[in-house]
C-alpha cells in the first residue's frame, strides 16, 4: 500500500492572506535577499558627544526611548493581526478596515505594504506577542485555533490516499499566520540591536528606502543649520549670550525656563529654538517609524522567501510531515490489514479477501493518518520557526 499525502488545493480554498504591495520569489533564494535589501546606512538623530551644546540629544537618552516605541508600535500592529484587521506599518492608526472570515478582505495602503490574516492566528512558537506561550488549539486573545485537516482515505487495497482538500483547516491556517508573527518578533529585537549597538540602522530595505533618503536629507539640512548656530555659540556672535546654551532645552513654558534668580531665561523660548526643538523631534519620530518600516519590511521579505505563500506553506508541511506519516501508516496498515484479512485469503476467499484489505486500508489508513499528523505537525512547525529565535539572529 502507498500513502499519498498531498492535496491540490490543501488550505487555499478557505485562505485569504494579502501581502499588498509585496512581491516574493520560491524558494527562498540569496538572489530574493538582495532585491528585497538596501545597503545605506542611516544614523539615528542623536549624539555621542560630551559638548554641552549640541543639537541633538544624547544617543544614550534617546534610543532606550526609540526601543520602547518601536515595542509598542508593533506591539499595536500585531495586535491588530491578531484581530483580523488590515494592518498598515507606515500609519500610526489602529487598522484601516476588518476582516472576520475567508470571504471578507481588509484593504489599506502604506508604504511598506499591508497585511493581513482571517482569524485566528495562532504562533507555535512562544515569543512576546504570545504572552510568551506557544499557540496550539488556543492564542492569548482565548479564540480558538480552529479545526486542523482531517484526512479521510479513499482507496482501493493496493493504494491510500489523504484528502486534504476538506473544508477543515483553519488551524493550518492561524499556524500560518503565526509564524509571520514570530518573524516579526524576531525582527524586532535584530533592528532594537542594531541601534542600539551601532546608533544606526546597518542596512535598509527596499521598501523602506524612500523614507530612508528623506530622513538622511533632513538630519543633513537638520545638522547644517544647526551647526551654524552652534558655531556662532561656541566663538561667534552668540558667544556671550548666557543663556544661549539652553537653546537645545526644548522647553516649552515660562515656569520651567526660571533662572535660580527667578527671572525668565528666554534663550529656549526663542522662536529658532523651537523651531530647531520641533524638527529634532520630527526627524527622532522619522527615525522611529523606519525602524517600523525595516522589522516589517525585513520580517515580510524573509517570511515570504522561506515559506511562500499559503499553497507553498502546505507544500513544506506535506513534504515533511506527509512523508513521514506516509511511511509510518504504510508500514502499520500493511501489518494490521495482512493480519486481519490472510483468514480470507488462506481459505480461498478472494473477494473476501480483497474487501477486507479495502475496508482495513480505509479504516487504519484514516485513523493513522490524523494520529500522525497531530502528532507530527506542531513541533516540525516550531523547528521551522527556529530561523526567527526571539533573540533577533534572524538572517539580515
Amino acid at each position: 500500500m502507498k500513502c499519498v499525502s498531498a492535496a491540490d488545493r490543501g488550505f487555499a480554498s478557505v485562505a485569504v492572506i494579502i501581502f499588498a504591495g509585496l512581491t516574493s520569489s520560491y524558494p527562498y533564494s540569496a538572489a530574493h535577499a538582495a532585491a528585497a535589501s538596501g545597503s545605506e546606512v542611516i544614523k539615528a538623530p542623536c549624539s555621542s558627544s560630551d559638548s554641552k551644546i549640541d543639537p541633538f540629544r544624547k544617543c544614550t537618552e534617546v534610543i532606550p526611548e526609540f526601543n520602547t516605541r518601536l515595542d509598542e508600535r508593533v506591539k499595536e500592529q500585531v495586535k491588530g493581526l491578531y484581530e483580523g484587521r488590515s494592518i498598515d506599518p507606515s500609519d500610526s492608526s489602529e487598522g484601516c478596515s476588518t476582516t472576520t472570515n475567508a470571504n471578507e478582505q481588509g484593504s489599506c495602503t502604506g508604504a511598506s505594504g499591508t497585511y493581513s490574516f482571517v482569524k485566528p492566528v495562532c504562533s507555535v512558537s512562544a515569543n512576546a506577542f504570545s504572552d510568551e506561550k506557544p499557540e496550539i488549539t488556543s492564542n492569548h486573545l482565548a479564540h480558538s485555533c480552529g479545526a486542523r485537516i482531517q484526512i479521510h482515505v479513499s482507496n482501493s487495497a493496493s493504494k491510500i490516499t489523504y484528502d486534504l482538500r476538506g473544508a477543515n483547516g483553519t488551524r493550518e491556517i492561524g499556524y500560518y499566520g503565526g509564524a509571520f508573527v514570530q518573524s516579526i518578533a524576531c525582527y524586532k529585537e535584530q533592528v532594537k540591536k542594531e541601534v542600539v549597538d551601532s546608533n544606526s540602522i546597518l542596512k535598509t530595505s527596499s521598501d523602506c528606502q524612500a523614507l530612508a533618503k528623506d530622513l538622511a536629507g533632513l538630519s543633513k539640512d537638520y545638522g547644517t543649520i544647526s551647526g551654524a548656530l552652534t558655531e556662532k555659540t561656541v566663538s561667534g556672535d552668540f558667544k556671550d549670550q548666557k543663556n544661549i546654551s539652553d537653546i537645545w532645552n526644548c522647553k516649552k513654558d515660562w515656569d520651567t525656563s526660571k533662572k535660580e534668580d527667578g527671572t525668565v531665561d528666554a534663550g529656549p523660548l526663542r522662536q529658532s529654538a523651537q523651531h530647531l526643538c520641533a524638527s529634532r523631534a520630527a526627524l527622532e519620530s522619522m527615525f522611529n517609524q523606519l525602524m517600523v518600516c525595516e522589522v516589517f519590511a525585513r520580517a515580510s521579505n524573509d517570511f515570504l522567501g522561506f515559506f511562500g505563500d499559503l499553497d507553498h506553506f502546505r507544500d513544506k508541511i506535506d513534504g515533511t510531515v506527509g512523508k513521514k506519516c506516509n511511511q509510518q501508516c504504510n508500514t502499520e496498515c500493511q501489518k494490521k490489514c495482512r493480519s486481519k484479512c490472510k483468514k480470507y485469503a488462506k481459505k480461498g476467499r478472494v473477494g473476501k479477501a480483497k474487501s477486507c484489505a479495502k475496508s482495513c486500508a480505509g479504516t487504519c489508513g484514516t485513523s493513522c493518518g490524523n494520529k500522525c499528523y497531530e502528532t507530527e505537525l506542531v513541533p516540525f512547525l516550531q523547528d521551522q520557526l527556529k530561523r526567527w529565535p526571539n533573540s533577533g539572529s534572524c538572517p539580515l
